[in-house]
């Protein structure tokens, strides 16, 4: 049997907070539930109980749609949820419904035989009227005043921008370091796509599916708290069986326990199960050929 509540309150005059509360008697699915938020987008949500290296989880996913009154509009959403490490922004929300979304895992607490947890969701919708003043500053290159500098070439930006997003940057350019005389910082080991995936970030909010590893360095290196929470949270959803056991080593070799700590919340067993045969059959190649010698 299976009971979920969901709470719903306005949290401010664009936040929508969501207590969602989940109670399992063993691996089951809850019902979708659907509600709305401020007549721009419809959102449901739903839970299953698995078990999963012999420990019961939860997991939370949510698709969405726009309201019948907002059809018409160009609308996006924010999603956060502390409990589960999942944050997502600028999500395009389409007429009809969204792919189910996998927020992530959490353990429940067990009481009188039965499992339970609470978890929050905040969602915040807002319809995109118009072209916004840091997507329109991404394509100026008239006042631009600062560049990104790697040996393949340069990416200008603004230094408003930069310190906006980085309490490192902005120490660096209100003191008299080197890099703020020369208008420029070197970025050892960056590429020019790796710089143009930052500017990308920091101007229009978005997060590349492709060279996360060495976004996410940069992200760490300068303090960018939200980019480096994106990139471990993709890094850690699209881990397959062939990239699981390099992916852990980056964590290690660069020392990101959150790379670490992510991994074994979201990683799926399959995933787990698939890379640990990858690496049998590694080592048994690796033995049969010195057997061989």
């Amino acid at each position: 049997m299976t009971a979920v509540n969901v709470i719903y309150r306005r949290d401010g005059p664009s936040a929508s907070k969501i207590v969602y509360s989940m109670t399992f008697t063993g691996e089951s699915e809850t019902d979708p539930i659907i509600y709305t938020i401020d007549n721009l987008v419809v959102v449901k949500l739903k839970s299953s109980a698995k078990l999963l290296r012999n420990k019961m989880n939860f997991s939370v996913s949510f698709s969405s749609s726009k309201h019948d009154s907002a059809k018409e509009k160009n609308i996006k959403i924010n999603v956060n949820c502390l409990d589960l490490k999942y944050s997502e922004l600028n999500i395009e929300v389409p007429n009809d419904w969204s792919k189910w979304q996998e927020m992530g895992l959490t353990q429940p607490y067990v009481r009188n035989g039965l499992y339970y947890t609470t978890v929050s969701i905040v969602v915040t919708a807002y319809e995109c009227k118009k072209e916004t003043v840091l997507s329109k500053l991404y394509t100026d290159s008239v006042f631009t005043d600062f560049h990104l500098v790697t040996s393949e070439g340069s990416v200008p930006v603004h230094k408003a921008c930069l310190a906006a997003h980085s309490d490192v940057f902005k120490a660096m350019l209100t003191n008299e370091w080197k890099e703020a005389i020369n208008g420029e910082i070197r970025m050892k080991g960056a590429t020019v796509k790796t710089l143009q995936q930052l500017k990308e970030y920091m101007y229009l909010g978005t997060v590349p599916e492709d060279g996360l590893r060495p976004l996410l360095l940069i992200a760490r290196c300068y303090l960018i708290e939200d980019l480096e929470k994106h990139c471990i949270r993709k890094l850690a959803e699209n881990a397959t069986g062939e990239t699981l056991f390099s992916l852990l080593e980056f964590a290690c070799d660069n020392n990101i326990p959150e790379l670490s700590y992510a991994m074994l919340v979201i990683t799926q067993e399959a995933v787990v199960n698939e890379a640990k045969d990858i690496k049998t059959a590694v080592l048994n190649s690796q033995k049969s050929k010195q057997s061989h010698q």
